[in-house]
């Protein structure tokens, strides 16, 4: 019969499980992004470095700006509890974020301020998330029932990161057209 990690909050839904015999909270997408942030940041970077030419001579760390607190938000709201109901409102883009200004905000703020257009900024997210479920899923075997509800918990996480960042960039968008307006 399994047996829950010990250590585990209870009121968490990754929920790391042991046969007995082989601990698998290692393998938990939560853990997982937490243990190799690096290696998924260098991942992510690589593509990164694409988005010319707005990417052009960015250094390492004003290209990776806020890449690791999005990862740490993520990793957190996926180990949260969620009721099926808070999970439909985040699901249908309801959930209000925790924070006045959050790490995807802040993404926007500074990628609109670099020149990148929404579809650049849209694309590292799209990036971000193939190279974290890439990187994981070479772990091997294959995926139980926990593992595709991480998946599902990372992929509403990861667009809500993504909602924040768009509405901002819009937002700065629209204020950017405002002041031409009104200048001319």
């Amino acid at each position: 019969m399994p047996e829950v990690e010990k250590g585990l909050d209870h009121h968490t839904n990754v929920v790391a499980m042991t046969d007995g015999n082989q601990p698998t909270a290692t393998r938990r997408l939560p853990h997982y992004i937490r243990n190799n942030t690096a290696a998924i940041i260098s991942e992510w970077e690589e593509f990164a470095r694409t988005l010319m030419p707005s990417a052009d001579g960015l250094t390492p760390y004003a290209l990776r700006d806020h890449i690791s607190q999005i990862l740490e938000f993520v990793t957190s709201d996926m180990a949260s509890y969620q009721t099926p109901s808070e999970q439909k409102e985040k699901s249908h883009g309801g959930k209000k974020p925790i924070h006045p200004v959050t790490a995807a905000q802040t993404h926007a703020a500074l990628r609109f301020a670099g020149g990148f257009d929404i579809g650049q900024m849209t694309s590292e997210y799209r990036a971000l998330r193939a190279s974290v479920l890439k990187l994981w899923s070479n772990m091997g075997p294959a995926f139980d029932a926990e593992d595709i509800a991480d998946m599902i918990r990372f992929n509403e996480s990861i667009d809500q990161e993504l909602a924040e960042s768009v509405n901002f960039y819009t937002e700065r968008v629209a204020q950017s057209r405002e002041m031409v307006v009104r200048n001319t």
